[in-house]
């Protein structure tokens, strides 16, 4: 065989697994572990959702082994019923229309995120594609109580490197152009009278530009000008009382992005809430009748709750009291009487509960894998190490379940991908698994990472392969020096940004790790700027700044791309890619698959053709974490569920 590359559908699943290197000690099998299929199949329930009126609760659960909505009257919360039938990739987002009887929801085919919006009748049953457009992206830019048939909604129908605004009509599906997109405008916002009053202009330069206008009918004008560093970190939160005061994450006066209520047209601010460290979050609870400010959830080490408004500060109280997880309210009605409040921990499931804000009154609803409360799960724990250039980077360490020592201890680096974004403590299946099968495992908020002020993203321009790479290689030697991590059993693994991570691992510092796992990621930063999907034209400007120009950089791109340091890998590879991935696209496992094969590199590949960026179905899940498994257990010598 050319390559060892299988073609899996969606419910094939491998009994038996074969050995990637021969003359390796056999792997422990134990039969006292977490079930893969308790921590990779189907939730129980998820993302509950409360409608408009307060009288029904929402959720995902499966049906016929796919994810779907159910719903239950807010007075009977045991009795719930399936409202949707989809028996292949199953429902993933979705939100409530204002008549409290229709249910929308977003589809894809196969993970290649053209999204199409759908319309479901709860009385009925009768469902609707609104946007039945082939290879067109459909995205929410606002629905409102006050048009409960009318949504925007913006579309790449007519040009597919640009989004215009239409207004559709939820019972026809008749569409009206309400903007066309000039080519400069990633994004657009909308207040509740469905006036499109706010627009995100990327510049050539990479900066943002926040455009306001007061309605449909008056001329845009200049609110804030975000630099390419600042622009992760600002945010539109939403409109004021006033009718020209709104709320910002902004960062283009200070390191760290603040939470500020601005006037768009005199340019006061007022900050609600700032950090030295951390960025303001995007997380804030508006009153739905009020508007004003009721709290905001804020990520540092843990997630942690400001309160704006103290009338709440008895229930905000009582329901800290009831859970030490860290609280979020993620769903509430019109009234903001019935909540539910969600209870992230790191060694225990995602719980949920409603609130009664009237009553003061919390009933727990459920958790999202109730089984894992027959498990000991693992506690995850914040740390602080110091980069070989004397930047503090953050991050987080899971000690396994299977002894007490914490010293000389085989190691998963989990990478996490973007790079763009952060891990957060909260609990993660993925590392249970390595908790629970003998491994600590190593999270590293490296540079680049979102939430910590916007120098600390600036830093990390131009350097992918360099000193982005050595962070994470400088945490791995931290765990060394502190005589927690075995250096000769240290495995690195991730997806997306952080399949390209555990690629550079390989190429660049094959000494240092023992094996790689790599899901969904970048081998070859060239062909990644040739294959990006079309409507990513604007984050394109963006990605040549951040990573290199390929038109005039062609040896920096070339030098951090693993493709081109594939001669160096000596230690065995396990890759996962889905064929219909738009953003890190098939070629790019190919290509790196090809390379192993031509030196002779221990690999194993498992291609999904029925999965995109990440894989969605839970027998295709099921597979690769099991081979995952296998692969760890071989190599580090962990345990492994037969």
């Amino acid at each position: 065989m050319k390559r060892m590359q299988w073609l899996l559908s969606t419910t094939l699943l491998f009994t038996t697994l074969f050995s990637i290197l021969a003359g390796k000690d056999m792997y422990q099998i134990n039969d006292n572990l977490i079930p893969r299929t308790v921590l990779f199949g189907n939730a129980d329930r998820g993302n509950p959702k409360i409608s408009p009126d307060g009288s029904m609760i929402s959720f995902l659960a499966p049906y016929n082994g796919v994810m779907n909505i159910w719903i239950q009257p807010i007075s009977q919360v045991t009795v719930a019923q399936p409202v949707t039938f989809d028996s292949n990739r199953g429902i993933q987002g979705y939100w409530w229309g204002y008549d409290n009887t229709t249910l929308f929801y977003l589809q894809d085919i196969n993970g290649n995120e053209n999204w199409h919006i759908y319309s479901l009748d709860c009385v009925t049953g009768c469902t609707k594609n609104l946007t039945p457009f082939d290879g067109v992206q459909a995205k929410l830019v606002r629905y409102s109580k006050y048009f409960s048939t009318m949504m925007l909604i913006a579309l790449n129908k007519d040009d597919r490197t640009r989004h215009d605004v239409y207004s559709l009509d939820t019972q026809t599906g008749e569409l009206t152009l309400v903007i066309k997109n000039p080519g400069d405008v990633a994004a657009w916002y909308a207040d509740e009278q469905l006036q499109l009053r706010i627009a995100y202009v990327t510049q050539d330069d990479g900066n943002t530009t926040l455009l306001y206008r007061d309605d449909n009918n008056a001329s845009w004008q200049e609110l804030v000008t975000w630099d390419i560093d600042a622009t992760l970190s600002g945010q539109f939160i939403g409109f004021a009382a006033a009718h020209n005061e709104l709320y910002l994450t902004d960062g283009s006066e200070s390191n760290t992005a603040c939470l500020i209520k601005m006037n768009a047209h005199t340019k006061e601010k007022q900050v609600l809430i700032e950090d030295p460290v951390y960025d303001a979050g995007s997380s804030v609870i508006l009153h739905p009748e009020s508007s004003n400010p009721v709290c905001a959830f804020f990520d540092r080490e843990r997630c942690d709750t400001i309160l704006f408004d103290d009338s709440f500060a008895d229930d905000f109280a009582l329901l800290k009291s009831i859970n030490s997880g860290d609280m979020q309210i993620i769903s509430y009605d019109n009234s903001f009487r019935w909540w539910v409040v969600r209870y992230v921990s790191s060694n225990r499931p995602v719980e949920f509960y409603l609130y009664d804000q009237q009553a003061k009154q919390a009933t727990f609803l459920f958790a999202n894998q109730a089984e894992l409360y027959n498990y000991q799960l693992a506690e995850t724990e914040p740390i602080l190490f110091q980069a070989r250039d004397g930047l503090d980077i953050h991050g987080y360490i899971t000690y396994p379940t299977t002894t007490t020592a914490k010293t000389d201890l085989p190691i998963v680096l989990f990478v996490h991908g973007g790079p763009w974004a952060r891990d957060c403590w909260t609990y993660s299946s993925i590392v249970q698994l390595f908790a629970n099968r003998g491994y600590a495992c190593l999270q590293i908020n490296y540079r680049a990472s979102i939430g910590y002020g916007k120098e600390f993203v600036k830093v990390s321009n131009k350097q992918w392969g360099k000193s982005m790479h050595t962070d994470l290689v400088d945490g791995v030697n931290w765990l060394i020096d502190q005589k927690i991590a075995d250096p000769t059993k240290i495995a690195i693994c991730g997806g997306s940004y952080g399949g390209y991570a555990a690629l550079a691992g390989a190429a660049f510092t094959p000494d240092l790790f023992c094996c790689a796992v790599d899901i969904c990621g970048v081998s070859n930063l060239l062909t990644l700027f040739k294959s990006i999907p079309a409507y990513w034209k604007l984050f394109l400007i963006q990605m040549r700044i951040r990573i290199g120009d390929p038109e005039t950089e062609e040896e920096l791109l070339k030098t951090a791309s693993p493709l081109f340091s594939a001669n160096n890998i000596k230690i065995p590879m396990l890759i996962g890619q889905g064929a219909n991935d738009p953003r890190v696209v098939q070629a790019e496992a190919d290509q790196i698959v090809d390379a192993l094969q031509k030196h002779n590199i221990p690999h194993r590949y498992i291609l999904f053709p029925d999965e995109g960026h990440g894989f969605v179905k839970p027998g295709n899940r099921l597979v690769f974490f099991a081979a995952m498994e296998e692969f760890l257990a071989q190599n580090l010598g962990g345990l492994f569920e037969a």
